[in-house]
């Protein structure tokens, strides 16, 4: 849900892209928005420009949760990232993002045969 309030347009966002971001399979996307669709926090619509796309957008009722929610959000992120001074928590992220690649190249080159 926090990725469709962050980045999330009019149209809302794509199973697909959601599923990008999160590093996770379509088909996990698909399932765990069916259950928060049933629970009235996400709409599902399909795209009227290609129907084997479905966007997700939160709906009004999550959109007031996650307000009531932000101060507990705000104060716990502040906690956590206490200790990084400016840009160190940048540098991190890009060294871990790099990491992720390098890895992912290894297991590749240990699959070739």
């Amino acid at each position: 849900m926090l990725i469709l309030a962050d980045t999330a347009d009019d149209n809302g966002l794509s199973v697909g892209n959601v599923s990008k971001i999160l590093n996770v399979e379509a088909s996990f996307v698909t399932t765990q928005s069916k259950i928060l669709e049933k629970e009235g926090l996400i709409q599902r619509k399909t795209s009227r420009r290609d129907g084997r796309i479905v966007n997700l957008s939160l709906t009004h009722r999550a959109l007031e949760h996650l307000e009531g929610l932000a101060p507990r959000r705000d104060s716990l992120i502040e906690f956590i990232f206490a200790e990084f001074a400016p840009g160190e928590l940048d540098e991190l992220s890009g060294k871990l993002f790099s990491l992720k690649e390098r890895l992912e190249k290894a297991r590749l080159q240990v699959a070739e045969p």
